[in-house]
């Protein structure tokens, strides 16, 4: 397990490598940055949204299926809780880049690849069912976050979103288990599986240049203290006491302890915030999640 959560986090720091040496040579330059981020936000994700629901629910999940939406919306509710009252001394300019990355951790990333290699396909189905709430939250209430216009604008453009809109179709495709024919599938999973190394190289492309005070300070060590310590602890003693089945709980601590996802930088460049201090969050909190990961890996395996 422990192998499997290094491979993880290696295959993400070279994809960054990869994003600073392409301006560091000037494959992409500052216009072409910026087109890549549209990209991702406007078309990759959505996609990548939609293939996260193409799972198959059998009949003997559904109480497993209950517990772990009953885990992770309570989980949800305590970001939400900490996002509120937790960054009250944080600069109002910044403020909605560590609530939005309260609410929104790299599961869909880490998680989903750690979950099938070390649980197979069960730990993949049990890590959709969880991210579920969060895919939810992080396109309505996380984009609320750098939406400040006028309440019925910014509900009618969070409501338009691609990311949104994809999340609602997807929730349809999972309860109803629709299927679609199989050339859709392939389609929507080719270009699914751009989303991770383009994002990731985009924080690279950012990361570039940047002063490295960004990265390592105060506030990101109290974010990250929240984020990989804080939030899975209290999913750890969650799962304790609801007595949830073994494997089901150990997606859950492993999930809810993943670093600050990768779409926080884009949606800073997209909303005009602070971008260099969005890649500070996300990369200060992905270094010190190679340890944290292996720990609470450990804490599961031994106590779950």
């Amino acid at each position: 397990m422990i192998n499997v959560l290094l491979q993880q986090v290696f295959v993400m720091f070279f994809l960054i490598l990869v994003g600073i040496y392409c301006r560091y040579r000037r494959i992409v330059t500052d216009i072409g940055k910026k087109t890549i981020s549209n990209l991702v936000l406007y078309v990759i994700l959505p996609f990548n949204i939609i293939h996260a629901y193409l799972v198959d629910l059998e009949s003997d999940f559904w109480i497993s299926f209950y517990q772990i939406i009953l885990v992770t919306i309570l989980y949800q509710v305590a970001a939400g809780i900490i996002c509120i009252w937790g960054y009250k001394n944080v600069e109002k300019e910044n403020r909605c880049i560590y609530q939005y990355a309260t609410m929104c951790s790299n599961a869909g990333f880490i998680g989903n690849a750690v979950a099938e290699a070390v649980y197979g396909q069960l730990g993949l189905i049990y890590a959709s069912i969880f991210l579920i709430p969060q895919r939810i939250m992080m396109w309505t209430v996380g984009i609320s976050f750098f939406e400040k216009q006028n309440r019925k604008n910014a509900l009618l453009k969070i409501l338009t979103h691609p990311c949104m809109m994809a999340t609602g179709l997807g929730m349809i495709l999972l309860l109803f288990q629709i299927h679609l024919p199989q050339v859709c599938v392939k389609m929507i999973t080719s270009v699914s599986n751009c989303c991770n190394a383009l994002t990731m190289m985009y924080l690279g492309m950012v990361l570039y240049g940047m002063n490295i005070k960004k990265v390592i300070k105060k506030r990101q060590l109290y974010y990250s203290f929240i984020r990989l310590v804080l939030i899975p602890g209290a999913v750890f003693i969650l799962c304790r006491l609801l007595s949830i089945d073994r494997l089901a709980a150990q997606v859950c601590v492993i999930l809810a302890g993943m670093p600050a996802g990768s779409t926080t930088a884009i949606l800073a460049t997209q909303y005009h915030k602070d971008e260099e201090e969005a890649v500070g969050c996300v990369c200060g909190s992905t270094l010190l999640s190679m340890f944290t990961i292996i720990l609470w890996g450990y804490l599961c395996s031994m106590f779950l």
